[in-house]
């Protein structure tokens, strides 16, 4: 069974894999994710939408005039809409 949490990797010291769980879904089980080191979007069971990464010319849809969003922050722009959940 999926259970919704999402985990990021990040390269230690001596060069070994760490792994830790995001903190930033409020609870949400997230459904599907993708995306790469300029921008990441992830779906919620519940039809919500995240994302995080470069904003440069609004690129995460966001309404805030910030460049780079360092945590996974609903898209309120995309609310509206009725994502499909998987």
């Amino acid at each position: 069974a999926l259970s919704g949490r999402v985990f990021e990797c990040s390269l230690t010291d001596n060069d070994q894999f760490s792994f830790s769980e995001v903190e930033d879904f409020s609870g949400s089980k997230i459904v599907s994710i993708t995306g790469s080191h300029h921008h990441c979007f992830a779906v919620s069971s519940d039809g919500l939408v995240f994302g995080r990464g470069s904003n440069k010319q609004g690129r995460l849809c966001m309404d805030i005039k910030t460049e780079n969003v360092e945590k996974f922050t609903v898209l309120k722009s995309l609310k509206k809409y009725k994502i499909p959940k998987h």
